[in-house]
């Protein structure tokens, strides 16, 4: 993978969070009463930027 640099502040320190599938999760479009998907989010020690969003479990998306 290569080196992330937050684009706020050129920081290079990050810790990964994870939002909660509930109602601030991915939900698929067509499927209103589907269980949510955990987001992931690559955020800045320095200045709290999130810099990269992913899902972790892509077999979920499939």
């Amino acid at each position: 993978m290569k080196e992330m640099v937050c684009h706020f502040c050129d920081g290079k320190e990050f810790i990964t969070m994870k939002q909660h599938k509930g109602y601030a999760g991915l939900l698929p479009l067509h499927k209103p009463l589907a269980m949510g998907i955990e987001v992931h989010h690559e955020v800045c020690k320095n200045c709290g930027t999130i810099v990269r969003s992913y899902i972790a479990d892509l077999d979920k998306i499939k």
